[in-house]
């Protein structure tokens, strides 16, 4: 049987333990925070102590690595800002463990036995975290046809599953030289530094981002600190997420996405000419904001500062894949386009309204006179587009006996953030609401282009116009999850359309019929 090897993520794992600590004792091993020179002492006496390296994502890092008879036991990750501290723990060998015997090569289901699985990440690799012990499992699962490797959490990984190495990276574990990971012996009376991991990097490479700037990044490992949060968090995603904290509350938060590469010349202010994804009167420290990383994606956001001036900010990437914040200027973007347009809301709640009233009139009226409506339709394999100048409850789109007018929604408000998906299994990724998102292009040429290849459909001039204008235009797109299931799954299972800015005006341009889980 193949084996498929996941290896523990370079990324930081973020246990901010606020302002309590204690005096460390001493203690006969090693932990993250202790003077490199201390361990070396403490460890060379029985075990032979080499200078080495540990490869993560494609770079090399120093470490120092601990054998006993030729078999590598651990190795200590050292950050060259701090070489005298040691940063991180790397565990390899089955002969270590922890107080409940749990170690390299026991399974996820001996783990589930003797401790409660906290969370499972899979943004990078397989990673696994239990309640009462400071420590990242990475795990090695055994190829399963039937497992669903993007959907992997807790309660479905294959309880074969075993841990290939485990990564130690706050203070208050001790690994002995016994070969035991326990609690350190810490004097809470004493007042003295808290070490981890997180804090280290803050320390070291985030100071002038948390000192100058009223927010600062961090990993989503730390959103179990906080009772809610702003924004979206996709716990399937192949990629990671991002958690935008507030050091102090402040106004008209704004999210967006970026594509101009002049960022990185100060002397170059970035054009921003576009609206805002996601939109907040004021962020606070009490309750964070989430963003999800995205393929091809680059991420903004901007808040007003105690000084009354706006400030635009991009999420980056270091050469080591942590992410930073890096601050623009920007022009084309104005308090005006900085916000969720004036009567989009409105709009969007009369679309809804009318669509589960099957009112043809109301939707009419907010069609453009020279745009009409385009229709995207699944009548087989392929996507299609169907342009009309007006809505019918009774004159279908070819292919389709009712328009989805069953949508039931409970709660009205509008959540500006990315749009839910749909998968024919698990249903969808969100509960049920109006979700809306600001995006500048649309399927239509897409699908256009495909009919015209495939179907070797010709399209007549005004149509090719229509077709053309509406990829020039801004957008926001809207899905409408039902609070109740269809009777059917490919379609009336929700309401999707989009709005579109034209002559300064919004108005109803698509509407997608397509469904999910048809042919």
């Amino acid at each position: 049987m193949n084996k498929v090897h996941i290896f523990l993520t370079v990324a930081l794992i973020i246990a901010a333990l606020g302002c309590s600590g204690g005096k460390k004792a001493a203690g006969d091993g090693v932990y993250v925070g202790q003077p490199v020179s201390e361990f070396i002492s403490i460890f060379q006496k029985q075990y032979k102590v080499e200078s080495g390296v540990i490869s993560l994502e494609g770079d090399d890092y120093p470490t120092y690595d601990v054998f006993e008879n030729e078999e590598l036991l651990f190795q200590i990750e050292i950050h060259s800002d701090r070489p005298e501290i040691v940063y991180r723990i790397w565990i390899y060998s089955p002969k270590i463990k922890t107080d409940k015997m749990i170690g390299i090569g026991s399974t996820y289901g001996e783990m589930k036995s003797k401790y409660q699985i906290s969370g499972v990440s899979e943004e990078i690799r397989l990673n696994v975290w239990v309640e009462g012990l400071s420590a990242t499992f990475s795990m090695s699962v055994d190829y399963q046809p039937n497992i669903d490797w993007g959907r992997l959490n807790k309660e479905t990984m294959p309880e074969s599953a075993t841990i290939q190495a485990i990564m130690l990276w706050n203070d208050d574990v001790l690994l002995t030289t016994d070969k035991r990971l326990i609690a350190r012996n810490i004097d809470k009376s004493v007042d003295a530094e808290v070490f981890t991991a997180e804090s280290f990097m803050e320390d070291t490479e985030s100071t002038s981002i948390d000192t100058e700037y009223a927010i600062r990044l961090a990993d989503k490992t730390v959103l179990n600190q906080y009772s809610s949060y702003h924004g979206t968090l996709d716990e399937n995603s192949e990629f990671g997420a991002d958690v935008i904290i507030a050091n102090t509350t402040v106004r008209d938060f704004v999210f967006f996405m970026l594509s101009d590469e002049n960022r990185w010349e100060p002397e170059k202010p970035v054009n921003l000419e576009t609206g805002a994804y996601y939109q907040l009167a004021e962020l606070t420290p009490e309750k964070p904001f989430v963003t999800d990383e995205l393929e091809g994606w680059q991420r903004g956001f901007s808040y007003v500062d105690e000084d009354n001036v706006r400030r635009f900010f991009s999420i980056e990437f270091d050469d080591n894949g942590a992410a930073y914040l890096l601050e623009f200027k920007a022009i084309g973007w104005t308090e005006e386009n900085c916000r969720v347009p004036d009567g989009v809301d409105e709009l969007i709640s009369a679309i809804v309204n009318a669509f589960q009233n099957q009112d043809e009139t109301v939707l009419n009226r907010l069609l453009h006179p020279d745009f009409g409506v385009v229709f995207y339709t699944m009548p087989g394999t392929m996507p299609n587009v169907f342009l009309t100048d007006k809505i019918s409850f009774t004159d279908i789109p070819p292919g389709y006996t009712r328009m989805p007018t069953d949508v039931v929604i409970t709660d009205y408000e509008i959540r500006y953030e990315q749009l839910p998906e749909f998968d024919c299994e698990s249903g969808w990724s969100k509960s049920a609401g109006i979700y809306c998102y600001f995006s500048e292009a649309t399927e239509t040429r897409r699908i256009a282009n495909l009919m015209t290849e495939y179907m070797e459909i010709s399209w007549e001039a005004h149509e090719t116009k229509i077709i053309d204008n509406l990829e020039t235009k801004n957008h926001y797109t809207i899905t409408v999850v039902s609070a109740e299931p269809p009777e059917r799954m490919d379609i009336g299972i929700s309401l999707e359309f989009t709005i579109t800015l034209i002559d300064g005006k919004w108005y109803l341009t698509i509407v997608d019929i397509r469904g999910y889980c048809g042919a």
